[in-house]
């Protein structure tokens, strides 16, 4: 990410601050818009003063894109968008320095020219360069800004008045929970994860377990870790058919009024369900998360990661949260974190569709998902524990 200063000349900061913006042209190069003085250091790194390498007459001797990248270096960017221009004109097809004209362009806000251009780009690049489509985004931000400012602000009042709204109500018969554990090749974890749903303090809850195609010994620890059990249980293995699948297959077995789902690496708080039930199924809400801690690959169920990386998850969470609903948060952080910290109305579920067959994003995309249909309840709590370890399948 590099600063830039969106500006309508050559000389004046914007009023309106600094913002971000991606670029892929030449690898290792760095632009740093901050004005050069012409006795200051070069920007390039040369170690020249800029009057005798990029502000004065060596300049000429550089190919057109590379005069052009300099210019803008130094945030000469009505110069630059002339070199640029000019390098077209030489090779019209030279998609790098396309893209930063729409950067120029986009820096001294003339917007329907940047979108224009950066259309142009990515059509060019078959929309595969992923800093196109970021600049193509960040244009489309800022033209439609005003007007989204405007539903923005209809819609926090919206949720501040039904979060207002949420008032617990008395549960004559407390609803039944469904735990759906999916396990695979977690031997060394799936024990504490099982212990955490048998420890819960919420009585009315019943744990579905489902062994997809383990080839380690994790379906013996399944069935020692639940000898004993005080709760209905249910065990099913079969081959290997991946995690949207085998949670969806345990939701079809379900019969709670709400589903939580676990992983089977990470555990449960003792009160988790009961916290969920209070502000989530008490309030009439049809879905929520809590916060999430991460803890330390290791077989002690006490040992957890130092403070500041223990609260990183939460820490991202609270980042999203509260400056704007809790659906919205969803479009900048899968505030979720895991598919195990989701606890949801199993209406809502089968309504959603369950999870579609994402391997890495079923959780974030059943969220959005989700959202579209019901506002989410955020416990503020760590009641969910990611454990991070070398196998995780996000790595």
């Amino acid at each position: 990410m590099l600063d830039f200063f969106p500006d309508g000349d050559e000389t004046d900061s914007a009023a309106n601050g600094n913002f971000s913006i991606d670029v892929g042209m030449m690898p290792n190069t760095r632009i740093d818009t901050a004005r050069t003085g012409r006795n200051a250091p070069c920007p390039c790194g040369s170690g020249k003063r800029y009057k005798h390498c990029c502000g004065g007459a060596a300049v000429s001797t550089m190919p057109l894109r590379q005069q052009a990248l300099q210019t803008h270096q130094a945030g000469l960017l009505t110069r630059a968008e002339s070199l640029y221009r000019e390098a077209l004109v030489e090779n019209a097809e030279d998609a790098d320095v396309l893209h930063m004209l729409g950067v120029v362009l986009f820096q001294r806000m003339r917007y329907r020219e940047a979108l224009e251009t950066l259309g142009q780009v990515a059509e060019k690049t078959a929309w595969k360069q992923p800093q196109i489509r970021h600049n193509l985004g960040l244009v489309l931000a800022k033209l439609h800004a005003l007007a989204a400012n405007r539903v923005q602000v209809d819609l926090q009042g919206e949720f501040v008045a039904w979060q207002g709204s949420l008032t617990p109500a008395a549960i004559h018969d407390l609803p039944r929970v469904s735990v759906i554990l999916p396990a695979y090749n977690h031997e060394r974890y799936v024990t504490q994860a099982i212990a955490s749903v048998l420890a819960q303090t919420y009585p009315n809850i019943e744990l579905i377990v489902m062994d997809d195609g383990s080839t380690d010994g994790t379906l013996a620890r399944i069935q020692s870790s639940l000898a004993g059990a005080t709760i209905p249980c249910q065990v099913l293995t079969r081959e290997n058919r991946g995690a949207p699948t085998t949670l969806n297959e345990g939701a079809a077995l379900a019969r709670g009024d709400y589903l939580a789902f676990l992983n089977s690496d990470d555990y449960f708080a003792p009160d988790r369900l009961a916290k969920m039930v209070e502000e989530v199924a008490r309030v009439g809400a049809q879905w929520g998360v809590s916060l999430v801690s991460a803890v330390r690959d290791s077989e002690q169920a006490t040992t957890v990661m130092d403070e500041a990386f223990k609260k990183s998850f939460s820490r991202r969470q609270k980042a999203c949260l509260g400056r704007f609903s809790n659906s919205f948060a969803f479009l900048t952080y899968n505030i979720a974190v895991s598919t195990g910290n989701l606890f949801v109305e199993r209406r809502l579920f089968e309504a959603v569709g369950g999870f579609r067959d994402y391997r890495y994003n079923h959780d974030w995309d059943f969220c959005l998902r989700a959202a579209a249909l019901a506002e989410p309840v955020v416990v503020k709590e760590p009641l969910y524990f990611y454990r991070l370890h070398a196998t995780n399948t996000i790595k």
